[in-house]
C-alpha cells in the first residue's frame, strides 16, 4: 500500500488519493470520510517490526528462510508475538510477479543476534 491510500471504515474499500478527490467513499450512504492507511503499517510494517525496537548495536542473524511471502509473514507474526523483532529480506522480483514457489519467492528472516536462541526455540529449529 502506498502512503496515498485511503480506506472506508464502513465498507473497507481502499482507494488511491487520485480516485476519490473529495476524500469520501462513493459507495457508502451517507458519504463516509475515508481514513488514511499506509505508512509504517504498510510496506515497511511487512518487512520490519515497527512496534518492537531493534536492540541498539545488535547484528542481524539469519534464523530461517521462508519459502514464500505468506510464510514469511506468519513467521514474523509468530516471533513478534514473543517480543522478538524481525527483519525480512527477499522477494524482490518474486513479489513483483507474485511467485509463490522457487528461489525467487524465498524470504530471509533475520532477528537480533542476542535473541537467536529464543527465536529458534519458538520456531522449534
Amino acid at each position: 500500500m502506498s502512503k496515498s491510500e485511503r480506506e472506508c471504515p464502513v465498507c473497507k474499500r481502499i482507494y488511491e488519493a487520485e480516485d476519490v478527490p473529495d476524500d469520501t467513499c462513493p459507495f457508502c450512504e451517507p458519504l463516509t470520510p475515508l481514513q488514511a492507511v499506509g505508512g509504517l503499517t504498510s510496506m515497511i510494517g511487512d518487512l520490519f517490526s515497527t512496534g518492537l525496537g531493534w536492540p541498539q548495536g545488535e547484528e542481524r542473524v539469519l534464523v530461517t528462510i521462508s519459502p514464500n511471502y505468506m510464510d514469511a509473514q506468519l513467521t514474523k507474526a509468530q516471533l513478534e508475538s514473543n517480543d522478538i523483532p524481525v527483519m525480512i529480506e527477499g522477494g524482490g522480483v518474486g513479489n513483483l510477479y507474485n511467485f509463490t514457489i522457487g528461489n525467487l519467492a524465498e524470504h530471509k528472516i533475520y532477528v537480533p543476534q542476542s535473541l537467536l536462541p529464543q527465536a529458534r526455540q519458538i520456531l522449534k529449529m
